[in-house]
This record gives C-alpha cells, structure tokens and sequence, in this order.
C-alpha cells in the first residue's frame, strides 16, 4: 500500500474475506479500509431477483427442473445463511454440511482449526 504512490488516491479496491480470516488477517489492511460492507441475509424481494439473474444467465443449476414457486421456495429455505452457502446448496446441491467442512478445511492459520 505505501508504494502505490499519488495515482493510489484514484485505486479503487472491492475485496471481499471470510470473517474468520478478516478477523486473524484483516489487521494490515485495515486502517486503509474506508468502507465495510457485510452481506446480510437475503429478503424474499431479493431472492426473486437473485432467482431471475440465475435463470436469465441458465445458472439455475439442480433448480431448474423445478417450476418458479418451488425454486422460491428452495432458496427460501437456504436464504437464512449466508448468500454464497445458499447460492451453492440451492444451485449445486451441496449439502450444508459439506460447505462447513470446506470452510473448515480454509480455516487461517491452518492451526487454529485443530489440524497441525
């Protein structure tokens, strides 16, 4: 960050982490961070509109075969959690458990999840 020099004033950076790491990591880059943005649980407006991005992209994936008010309904279910684990267990079909157990695997340092 020091070396970007007086063009670093019009840099711009969209950065995104796990809260597990920002909190053992974010320490070095934080007294440049000018805003913080965390994602929140997704509104049933918002699920109609991450629903019809998926199917005007044919990124529906394991939703497809299912007709509008189940899809809804499927991520309704999933929309309690954070937005990435809802968009692969409705869209992959990866059970919850599974994504727990990789984000368990990333866990930052390596140590602090037991494995050493």
């Amino acid at each position: 960050m020091k070396n970007i020099g007086p063009e670093g004033k019009l840099l711009t950076l969209v950065l995104a982490d796990r809260t597990n790491e920002w909190n053992n990591n974010g320490q070095a880059v934080s007294a440049h961070v000018t805003d913080e943005y965390e994602l929140r649980y997704l509104s049933m407006p918002e699920i109609d509109k991450l629903l019809g991005l998926l199917e005007k992209h044919r990124a529906l994936g394991t939703l497809e075969r299912l007709p509008p008010e189940e899809r809804r309904a499927a991520f309704a279910e999933r929309a309690g959690r954070q937005i990435l684990v809802a968009l692969h267990e409705a869209t992959y079909g990866i059970p919850f458990e599974d994504i727990l157990v990789d984000e368990f695997r990333h866990i930052e340092p390596y140590e602090l999840n037991g494995c050493t």
